[in-house]
């Protein structure tokens, strides 16, 4: 992703917006790794012109994710009760991720349904603002906050969905590989994400903040798993069709490869006669 948008003040993000202009002046190719970042970068923020910049996605190992099986491991790790609805959380706990918003959702989905639990993987500045908001608001028994957690399956394989709630975001790699382990996607419809999901058919998608949004998919999810057969497979065959890393590797040699003939023709055609 860039840091274009909602990272810094207006004047740092201009600095970083001209430092990264010059630098595009020097490359020979500037890569981005979604569709909306590369039209951020050609007609957005004029970083460089199209002509200079290609896009290439991200490259993953997903075969470890390939028909993950469901486990209830977490669940008996944090002794959940029988029925429990366990909604997972990935990421660094920083403003732009915007735990905020997800415990929110959780406080709501809490009013009508007492089985709702949310785990938290990830660490970060505001851990110790967001247990002390989550002890506030007698939150502690739904709420779990893991740490970093080195073996994504091990999240992946026991949550019932998976909830990004960014207000911004490159490519995010979670929501790539919950979509490659069938795990259902709600998601804020910011940055990159819109280019990964398409609303209702291989995820869903909110606006940024919109929590009641939110909870009206998370019920929907949660009150008619056996309907999302289609919508899981539809994902699982999206990101392992765009962002298995052979593709990558395919990408990144042929543009290497097309650089250097173009180097070499315009050296050959520029050099001084014998």
């Amino acid at each position: 992703g860039h840091v274009f948008n909602n990272y810094f003040g207006k004047i740092k993000t201009r600095i970083f917006i001209l430092i990264e202009r010059a630098l595009a002046m020097i490359s020979d190719q500037v890569i981005t790794i979604s569709p909306e970042q590369y039209r951020d970068i050609t007609a957005t923020y004029r970083i460089a012109s199209p002509g200079k910049v290609s896009m290439i996605r991200l490259g993953l190992d997903l075969e470890p994710l390939r028909n993950l099986p469901h486990s209830d491991v977490l669940r008996r790790s944090l002794d959940l009760p029988e029925g429990s609805i366990l909604m997972g959380f990935i990421g660094r706990l920083v403003p732009i991720k915007n735990l905020g918003m997800a415990l929110h959702v959780l406080e709501r989905l809490l009013l009508e349904n007492q089985a709702y639990h949310l785990c938290i993987a990830g660490d970060g500045p505001e851990k110790a603002q967001w247990q002390q908001y989550s002890e506030e608001k007698g939150l502690t028994e739904h709420v779990h906050f893991l740490g970093w957690v080195e073996r994504i399956a091990y999240i992946l394989s026991g949550i019932d969905i998976l909830i990004l709630t960014s207000r911004n975001e490159g490519t995010p790699i979670a929501v790539i590989e919950a979509m490659a382990s069938r795990v259902p996607v709600i998601a804020t419809a910011v940055g990159g994400v819109p280019d990964l999901i398409q609303n209702e058919r291989t995820g869903f998608t909110v606006p940024s903040d919109d929590v009641e949004a939110m909870v009206r998919y998370i019920t929907r999810v949660t009150q008619a798993p056996e309907s999302l057969g289609d919508l899981k497979k539809a994902a699982e065959e999206e990101i392992y069709a765009k962002y298995e890393y052979h593709h990558l590797v395919r990408e990144i040699d042929q543009l290497y490869s097309r650089l250097y003939f173009n180097k070499t023709r315009h050296l050959q055609q520029n050099a001084l006669p014998h």
